[in-house]
């Protein structure tokens, strides 16, 4: 690359930190108005299916056929981005893409916000630029990961583990591009920094290194890995389903699929109390770190919720995205794998088996386990584990992120 193009990359990776960033604020604060106002009624959880309706009547319409702005668009830019395509009017899709996330996520649905953000930083780039289009896609994706995630080392190599697959093979062949990744997505993140004031998501306490730690990193493999299967068994089985409906029914799937979530909360408005099931779902992951059971009754009613929890996101991101609703998996993955692992954290705690202080790195290592089964990146998902959670022993994540990703091959092979 020539130095006028290496300045093309941070200006471009400067511009999508900055979109992904607004969009972010935008997203926050509208889901955190429309929480408060259906913890006062829940007549006001009219909005996420009235979101829906709307993002699905713009995104299905026929004017905008082709411009792929439903889903999660991580999988389909890659994909993309393989086969040499470029998406025909890249500023337009960029449009619709980021107001069907405000709109569709901030109004209430589950749905990621960082695959989403990839997205919107690869139409951004086409959209700037017609010169090394996989070079520049893939650094604009990593600007978007970096950004939404505050990760500067992770988005990058996140990235590029997903398009390359075998990360140790083509890193020889692909070290400048990576490079230019990880710059890229240390730009993203550093904006990120400015505007949020801190790198990390979640800031989870450390915990001590011993062999009581070493010996739970199968147990949190398994977990990751079954909660990673589970969540994209039910994505695939209503993207199957919903492939099926016409043409003419698509718009209004995701708003139906919404209605029943809602109606769900309605019946039950103790679920507001615990709102995984809606929106974007890290305040969760926040509030565990904090609570401490004082007997085995609320250690077991704890553990029953956070497990409930944990399936009621896979049922409601699954039902959104699977649906054709615009939004992504990666945060809810992680958020699915960090409430899972905190309820069997939970009941390995009333049975003796680990203390208190293992529950920051129970809850981090089995979240980026269950997105490096996903998605398939489990060398990044260990570096994420310091990056998103402040775990300094992130190093030894790519046990269980390894076990993870073999388990859900394994068996979604099947």
């Amino acid at each position: 690359m020539m130095l006028g193009e290496i300045g093309r990359l941070i200006l471009s990776s400067i511009i999508i930190g900055i979109i992904v960033n607004i969009k972010l604020l935008l997203i926050i604060d509208l889901w955190g108005l429309i929480l408060g106002l259906a913890r006062e009624n829940v007549i006001f959880l009219i909005f996420p299916p009235l979101g829906a309706l709307i993002a699905g009547l713009l995104i299905w319409n026929d004017k905008f056929k082709g411009l792929k702005g439903w889903g999660p668009g991580l999988d389909l830019t890659l994909e993309e981005i393989k086969r040499g395509e470029k998406p025909p009017k890249p500023f337009q899709a960029l449009l619709l893409k980021l107001f069907a996330q405000i709109i569709g996520i901030g109004l209430g649905n589950s749905g990621g916000l960082v695959g989403p953000s990839g997205r919107i930083g690869y139409l951004l780039a086409h959209g700037l630029f017609k010169e090394h289009a996989e070079t520049f896609s893939l650094i604009a994706l990593s600007a978007g990961i970096g950004a939404a995630l505050r990760a500067p080392i992770g988005g990058g190599l996140f990235i590029f583990e997903l398009y390359y697959g075998r990360f140790l093979s083509r890193l020889r062949k692909n070290i400048r591009k990576l490079i230019y990744m990880e710059i890229a997505s240390t730009i993203g993140a550093f904006i990120s920094f400015i505007n949020f004031n801190e790198f990390n998501l979640l800031k989870l306490e450390n915990t001590a290194l011993d062999m009581e730690t070493l010996l739970s990193l199968p147990i949190i493999g398994l977990t990751g890995g079954v909660s990673s299967y589970l969540f994209v068994k039910y994505y695939e089985k209503v993207s199957n389903l919903s492939n099926k409906i016409g043409k003419n029914l698509k718009p209004f799937l995701p708003s139906l699929t919404s209605l029943i979530i809602v109606l769900l909360v309605f019946i039950f408005p103790s679920l507001l109390r615990f709102p995984n099931i809606l929106g974007h779902g890290f305040d969760n992951l926040i509030v565990l770190k904090d609570i401490e059971p004082s007997n085995a009754g609320e250690l077991l009613s704890l553990s029953f919720i956070l497990i409930l929890g944990g399936l009621g996101k896979i049922i409601s991101n699954g039902s959104y995205v699977g649906a054709g609703g615009s939004g992504g998996m990666i945060g809810p993955s992680l958020v699915t794998g960090g409430l899972m692992g905190g309820g069997i954290f939970f009941i390995l705690h009333s049975l003796g088996f680990v203390s208190l202080e293992d529950k920051a790195f129970f809850i981090a290592f089995t979240a980026t386990s269950t997105l490096a089964g996903a998605v398939g990146s489990p060398l990044s998902c260990a570096i994420l584990s310091y990056e998103i959670f402040s775990i300094k022993s992130f190093y030894l994540a790519i046990i269980p992120t390894l076990m993870a990703d073999l388990i859900t091959k394994s068996y979604l092979k099947k």
